[in-house]
């Protein structure tokens, strides 16, 4: 008896590998075929600005701020987004249940428990995950900034980009440290 395997690896040069391989029941390898598809791909490689900007404004909240369990939704998470809605200029949302229908439609109810709780109107979708059950809301006129790429702003960039910059520094300092230690037991 025979069975077949097929991997499929997609390499960075854009071509699919096939391998089939038959394999006895103890898995030894009987015969193996490859055969290769290059192709192009449909997309540009390259995003779309507004793409490239709504990327760079979901990485910059770096987790969800507010959950919404599998009991539902409630007033309190209305008040809970509209407090947060106050604080920051987006927030994402993770839904752990699928009683609320898709990731939309949670967002027009809690847009809905968001203005019942005094939030002004407007308060916008940014972006869908569905791969994380995450949304991304903004208040009012949000996804035009960050079309326009003024959201996240320049100095918030570069505030990242120095506190990631620390953080490496800290990490090669206690690898050194532990390398120092390791040679001085060594000796």
């Amino acid at each position: 008896m025979h069975k077949f395997l097929l991997l499929l690896t997609v390499t960075f040069s854009c071509c699919i590998v096939m391998s089939a391989g038959a394999f006895t029941a103890d898995r030894r390898v009987i015969r193996e075929q490859r055969v290769s598809f290059c192709f192009k791909a449909e997309k540009s490689d390259e995003m779309e600005v507004g793409d490239k900007n709504m990327e760079i404004a979901w990485r910059h909240i770096k987790k969800p701020l507010l959950r919404i369990g599998k009991s539902g939704m409630t007033e309190s998470h209305g008040n809970s987004l509209r407090d947060l809605l106050s604080q920051h200029q987006a927030v994402k949302v993770k839904i752990n249940t699928n009683k609320l229908g898709t990731l939309e439609e949670v967002f027009y109810q809690l847009k809905e428990y968001t203005e019942n709780a005094g939030s002004p109107k407007g308060v916008e979708l940014l972006r869908v995950r569905p791969s994380d059950s995450t949304i991304m809301v903004g208040s009012a006129g949000l996804s035009e900034l960050i079309s326009q790429g003024e959201f996240p702003s320049k100095k918030a960039l570069e505030i990242q980009a120095y506190k990631r910059q620390k953080v490496a520094e800290k990490k090669q300092e206690a690898r050194e440290a532990r390398e120092q230690a390791r040679l001085k037991r060594g000796r």
